[in-house]
């Protein structure tokens, strides 16, 4: 009798039809298989198999996630180095980066996560109708940080 390809005869063929249901790549036809030879008790193998994929494409998910995550803190810390170069050759360089204070990154924020929900399932006039509050909104607030600026200033003299 000849075997299947995907069977559990062996660790590694074990291990082999493992992948393959993870993957995806036809288990439900592996499950087939199994399940016709058991006949009417057939349902916990059926169970088995669907388990079995549904928890290792949430592993494989997970591992997908992490490294995403991990490649972006990866690219932050690239970043930071360069903010620290930039300030160690301060004088050299003739461009000067300004650090905007927390909450107008959390209000800016607030506003781009606002437009991008409506740019995604809004309709072509909501998404016009947020394009000009969100550049309304970041104008406000550019002048609402000048102003906190300038009242700083003339409280605190830098003379």
């Amino acid at each position: 009798m000849i075997t299947p390809r995907a069977n559990f005869d062996s660790i590694s063929d074990a291990m082999v039809t493992m992948f393959i249901i993870i993957l995806g790549e036809d288990w439900p036809g592996i499950m087939y298989n199994y399940v016709r030879v058991y006949g009417d008790n057939g349902w916990p193998i059926s169970i088995f198999f669907m388990t079995c994929f549904a928890i290792g494409n949430f592993m494989l998910l997970s591992l997908f996630v992490a490294i995403l995550l991990s490649n972006f803190e990866n690219s932050d810390d690239d970043e930071g180095e360069e903010e620290e170069e930039d300030e160690v050759n301060g004088a050299d360089s003739m461009e000067v980066k300004k650090k905007k204070p927390f909450n107008q990154l959390v209000s800016e924020f607030g506003i781009r996560i606002r437009y991008e929900y409506i740019s995604a399932f809004g309709t072509n006039e909501m998404i016009e109708m947020a394009e000009e509050e969100m550049k309304l909104k970041m104008q406000m607030l550019q002048e609402k940080i000048e102003r906190e600026r300038t009242n700083i200033v003339s409280v605190f003299p830098l003379d």
